[in-house]
């Protein structure tokens, strides 16, 4: 969007205001990004500028301009957005002598993909209790309490998993469950983010004595 502004003082002058397109991009949820939101054009340049972004979260801050030549700028500027979802960006100019232009535009924000891993697993007894799967979140880093697992036994019986955060990242899920009888079982965990972002994985337990 642009603004004609003609000034009665100086009436040789008739100037349009900055040209601002503002573009889609993404980003992760919880890491902070640097990168282009948008361009500028003003030509001849009547700077110094001002750069102001409203990142549609309830934040905004100023926002640097990178020339290209011609008159013309990318809109750079660092954010971090702390939940998934999609924000309406808007991009505001003032030239130096008081021209303003805008533009809005969108940025993306998905969710981080859940990664899970099955353990193969065996015991000598009926009972089991143990770590069954690891899982890596490519999102944000969340505390352990942002996940929920369920782990099927392959024996028609199921029960809630515990997840642990691990030293050096990632997330571990344990459970506990007595079988009446030996046999080699495929055992299922399902892990839901607070989002709803879920993976799931398979593993296989051999149970050697597990009699009741």
């Amino acid at each position: 969007a642009a603004v004609l502004l003609c000034f009665s003082a100086r009436a040789a002058l008739c100037q349009t205001a900055p040209h601002v397109n503002a573009d889609q991009f993404s980003a992760l949820p919880g890491v902070e990004f640097n990168t282009v939101v948008g361009s500028m054009y003003q030509y001849p340049i009547y700077g110094p500028y001002s750069v102001t972004i409203n990142w549609g979260d309830g934040q905004t801050s100023a926002g640097s301009l990178a020339p290209y030549g011609n008159g013309a700028f990318d809109v750079v500027g660092d954010h971090t957005y702390a939940a998934p979802g999609s924000y309406v960006t808007t991009i505001t100019v003032v030239d130096g002598l008081g021209g303003v232009g805008w533009a809005s535009g969108t940025a993306l924000v998905p969710d981080g993909t859940l990664t899970a891993t099955g353990l193969n697993l065996s015991v000598a007894g009926k009972s089991f209790s143990g770590v069954v799967a690891t899982f890596a979140d490519s999102g944000s880093p969340a505390p352990a309490s942002s996940y929920s697992a369920t782990i099927r036994w392959g024996d028609g019986k199921s029960s809630t998993g515990t997840i642990t955060a691990m030293v050096g990242g990632g997330y571990s899920v344990s459970g506990a469950h007595t079988y009446k009888q030996a046999g080699t079982y495929t055992v299922t965990i399902a892990i839901t983010d607070v989002d709803g972002t879920s993976a799931t994985a398979w593993t296989t337990l051999k149970v050697t004595t597990g009699r009741k």
